[in-house]
């Protein structure tokens, strides 16, 4: 079955059963993003004597640290030991472990361990899962598998909100994060049985690449360039990202329009992704990645600063609608020329570098997004991460390349049978 589908959506059977997991994994983990500040405005906080919306930015932001903390090490391991089927499922595990464990924390300092866990957890999935879809496919098909697998998980990070609502509404918190820890468990048996084990890590061996046409020993420089603008670049995107959800309020004070109003405006926005991330990374295939991701943030820049002095509910759908397929064009694309610009036997190092800037994003664009709207209100932010997006957008037209060599996992892939 796998297979069939697999040839139909023109990628390999590892992805797609990569792609389903996670899709279920991102139901049961997004659900979180309704239910936990909620939560934690439920519980006291005895210890930590804070303001709850302190209290949450606190929990939001400890989680990015973590889970950008944790991806490097995840990649380490992913290359130096191997086995990611195994690092996936153990990520996996804890993720659904902690997730339970919510319904019996007794205070903040409670919520914030099991939360910071998570961030552990997340990194031993993402990392190792990325790794595998890069070394598992070609060149000339990486772009549309990526974007395979984001639109499945967005897919999952789309209505996990909605049913962790509908849970709490009807049946509590209890039932909505023991529901949560079901789909990632489900995630874990669907990696069991369809994802084959890459077995251990391979000897290393010396790498080629390929610098300004020349072969040198190693990874080339300009490959490094590349890698940091691509980390910077999901830094920014991760950071505007989560900047919209930080606004809620000043939009919808703004508006004068409810918070299903803005619900709507951002379904909108991962509608649209879903949507794109597939048409793009089959674009990207054919057209190149560094290409569509400088226009990606060349696009992002206007449509943050206008979203600075959004006036209508309907303006704020359709920038999020374009907000969605800016989105995508700088998400795919990048993973894949990241894979492809990879070293065989450091597939994860680099990979959990793209990761991480997209994990510190979401980590600091709360918090500075928070200041610059106490400061000035709301149009401060958006100017300023519009400028930052316009700034990625130069930094990849001018240092990125596109360029792969030799050493790399882009030209030839390892099919695990």
């Amino acid at each position: 079955m796998l297979r069939w589908v697999a040839r139909r959506l023109r990628t390999t059977p590892v992805v797609i059963a990569l792609s389903l997991a996670r899709m279920s994994e991102a139901l049961g983990n997004s659900l979180l993003i309704v239910m936990l500040p909620l939560y934690v405005a439920a519980r006291p906080s005895t210890l930590i004597d804070l303001p709850r919306e302190m209290l949450i930015g606190v929990m939001v932001s400890a989680f990015g640290f973590v889970l950008a903390g944790s991806m490097r090490v995840a990649g380490r391991l992913s290359d130096r030991w191997g086995h990611r089927k195994w690092l996936i499922l153990t990520g996996l595990l804890l993720m659904a472990l902690a997730t339970a464990g919510f319904p019996l924390a007794d205070g903040f300092v409670t919520i914030l361990a099991l939360r910071s866990l998570q961030g552990i957890a997340v990194a031993l999935v993402t990392v190792p899962a990325l790794s595998l879809i890069s070394s598992t496919t070609a060149h000339d098909n990486r772009g549309n598998s990526l974007g395979l697998y984001g639109s499945f998980r967005m897919l999952g990070f789309t209505a996990g909100p909605l049913v962790g609502g509908l849970l709490h509404h009807h049946f509590g918190f209890a039932a909505a994060f023991l529901t949560g820890s079901a789909f990632i468990l489900l995630a874990l048996v669907l990696v069991h049985f369809t994802v084959p084990d890459d077995g251990p890590a391979r000897p290393r061996s010396p790498m080629v690449a390929v610098d300004d046409g020349q072969e040198v020993a190693g990874w080339s420089g300009r490959s490094r360039v590349t890698l940091l603008v691509l980390t910077f670049g999901q830094l920014v995107l991760a950071a505007s990202l989560s900047l919209l959800g930080t606004l809620e309020n000043l939009f919808n004070e703004r508006l004068g329009q409810s918070a299903l109003a803005f619900g709507v405006a951002f379904s909108a926005l991962t509608a649209t992704q879903i949507v794109s991330q597939v048409l793009v990374g089959r674009l990207s295939d054919r057209l190149g990645r560094k290409r569509l991701v400088a226009i990606g943030f060349a696009l992002l820049g206007p449509i943050l600063l206008t979203m600075a002095s959004v006036q209508t509910s309907l303006q704020l759908v359709l920038l999020m609608m374009l907000f969605g397929a800016t989105t995508a064009c700088t998400i795919a694309p990048s993973l894949a020329l990241a894979g492809d610009l990879a070293e065989a036997d450091n597939v994860g190092r680099d990979m959990s570098a793209i990761t991480m800037g997209f994990a510190l994003g979401l980590a600091v664009g709360p918090l500075l997004g928070g200041m610059l709207a106490s400061a000035s209100g709301l149009g401060l932010p958006f100017k300023v991460f519009g400028g930052v997006a316009l700034l990625a957008a130069v930094l990849m037209g001018l240092f990125a390349t596109d360029r792969y060599g030799k050493s790399v996992v882009g030209k030839r892939a390892d099919r695990p049978k």
